[in-house]
């Protein structure tokens, strides 16, 4: 169910549940996971602890591919700072503030954590594949639990 965790942006009319524990770093796990939703690594806490979330999903795929969040992310650069939305947890709102938005390299893996230093932090990162359609370059959102 959504309520038991999901993610919510109305501002771009985003909604999906979050699969948890996705390996990130294996495709054909990946993959089916976001058929389902959008994923949280396995390497991410909940909304409940202290630490990132890192979440990501599809901008756009293959029309003729199954699952129904193909282009959960597709506007994933219009969320701006000051931005908000929400991560439901065991039916529990967490509502969380953007504070950065940008386009980076697949390879900068200083996106999974946009507060390595501060350990009691409560933040989410948004990612997808930018522009919609490749895999040229990565949309991140960052964004603080408030």
């Amino acid at each position: 169910k959504f309520e038991d965790f999901g993610l919510l942006i109305e501002k771009i009319r985003a909604s999906a549940p979050i699969i948890p524990d996705t390996d990130m770093w294996d495709d054909k796990i990946y993959l089916k996971a976001i058929q389902k939703g959008v994923a949280l690594s396995k390497e991410s806490v909940t909304p409940d602890k202290e630490g990132n979330l890192f979440i990501f999903g599809h901008s756009e795929y293959y029309a003729n591919a199954p699952g129904e969040y193909k282009e959960v992310f597709k506007e994933l650069d219009k969320l701006q700072k000051g931005d908000q939305f929400k991560i439901y947890y065991q039916k529990v709102p967490y509502t969380y503030d953007v504070f950065e938005s940008k386009k980076v390299d697949p390879k900068d893996l200083s996106v999974l954590d946009p507060t390595p230093k501060d350990l009691k932090d409560k933040t989410v990162t948004l990612m997808t594949c930018w522009p919609p359609g490749t895999t040229d370059k990565r949309w991140v959102v960052f964004a603080k639990q408030i």
